[in-house]
């Protein structure tokens, strides 16, 4: 077994959400000892539990006359740190957002949630993490493979999962899960510490397109939780885990007892392990290659400052050869060419890809999201 210190750093924003959303019934915007507006995410049950008597039923006569905008504003006014859950920073569109439809009936202003442990630090699975060297390492032994037919017929498949499965079993490749060389890879979850290291805003739309007269959209509202990268308010965050390849399975045969593996009793179990070199060479090649792809749409776009924003990106990921970094995506609004391969992209598309980028508004500023650099070094 051969152990690594694996070290997350976002560059940009990145959300790995749990597909939950709180609405105001469940946060609020206090002020902060220095007077910053702080989104703060509250238990209900513990604000009322914590009002006296009288308070209390005010609040059962709120709920009584189905009164939700009384009942947001009641909750939002008794909440005390005890009944805080957690709080990070705002950006200045969502407090305006928030103050213009605080008042609204039909609309909830939801806020998509991050995946947070029992303490409620913002974490980034370990399974997310291998899932974004997974596809980087399907799409340079894909470009390498000789034999193209096996690809091809993989492709046929009209289920997209059955066309997943085949595809990434000619690949690496494996007979069934058991024999998978990946599961020699273990990773563990990247937990960030709650204080300082999130915010939330708004995502919006960009066209790349030039019919468009405004290439920015928003007409589904979108606000969420993420993890801010240090090209955001030059503060850089980071967080570490285990990374551990189990290489004594490498030299493992599939015993004639196996009965997912019988017809390769005898054999070695991984047909073609992977070695940490191949890892991080994977995760160079794809992913500079597919930031080089988003940063040449941008740099011929209109927006100024859309521009400087990836500048500043494709600046900080030149220097991470230097700072022994490697470059890896990470989360929701990845967008199709970061966790898909290279010429086997599903489901096809005659349009081709790559037309539109969700960013993350931020303070007049717009920003990418999941790009992140990690470094890997031996315990």
């Amino acid at each position: 077994m051969k152990r690594y210190r694996f070290t997350l750093r976002p560059l940009t924003a990145v959300h790995v959400g749990t597909g939950e959303v709180v609405s105001p019934l469940e946060y609020s915007l206090l002020s902060s000892t220095r007077g910053e507006k702080l989104y703060a995410v509250f238990s209900p049950e513990k604000v009322v539990e914590s009002l006296p008597a009288e308070e209390k039923q005010q609040f059962s006569q709120l709920c009584s006359s189905n009164d939700l905008i009384g009942l947001r504003k009641y909750l939002g006014e008794k909440v005390r740190m005890p009944a805080v859950l957690y709080a990070c920073k705002v950006s200045k569109e969502f407090e305006s957002e928030f103050d213009r439809r605080k008042d609204d009936i039909n609309n909830a202003l939801e806020v998509e949630i991050m995946y947070r442990n029992s303490k409620h630090a913002p974490v980034v699975p370990g399974s997310s993490i291998k899932g974004a060297i997974r596809t980087a390492l399907l799409n340079e032994r894909a470009k390498s493979m000789t034999n193209k037919d096996l690809l091809e017929e993989a492709a046929q498949e009209a289920s997209r999962n059955k066309y997943d499965r085949k595809f990434q079993s000619k690949v690496l490749p494996f007979s069934s899960p058991n024999d998978d060389s990946l599961r020699a890879l273990a990773i563990g979850d990247c937990t960030f510490s709650p204080k300082g290291s999130q915010l939330v805003s708004n995502m919006i739309m960009y066209h790349f397109s030039s019919r468009y007269d405004d290439p920015f959209t928003n007409k589904a509202a979108i606000f969420a939780e993420v993890l801010k990268g240090e090209l955001i308010d030059d503060s850089p965050i980071e967080a570490s885990c285990d990374l551990i390849i189990h290489n004594e399975l490498f030299s493992a045969i599939v015993p004639q007892s196996s009965r997912a593996l019988h017809f390769r009793a005898g054999q070695k179990l991984y047909q073609k392990p992977v070695s940490p070199e191949e890892l991080l060479e994977a995760c160079d090649v794809f992913y500079n290659n597919v930031f080089d792809s988003e940063y040449n749409r941008i740099i011929k776009s209109s927006d100024e400052v859309v521009k400087r924003g990836a500048d500043a990106l494709a600046e900080r990921i030149d220097s991470m050869n230097a700072r022994g970094e490697h470059l890896i995506r990470i989360g929701r609004w990845s967008h199709v060419e970061s966790v898909t391969v290279e010429g086997y992209r599903k489901p096809k598309s005659d349009k081709g890809y790559g037309k539109t980028r969700t960013l993350l508004q931020y303070n007049d500023n717009y920003h990418l999201m999941g790009w992140c650099a990690f470094a890997v070094e031996k315990e």
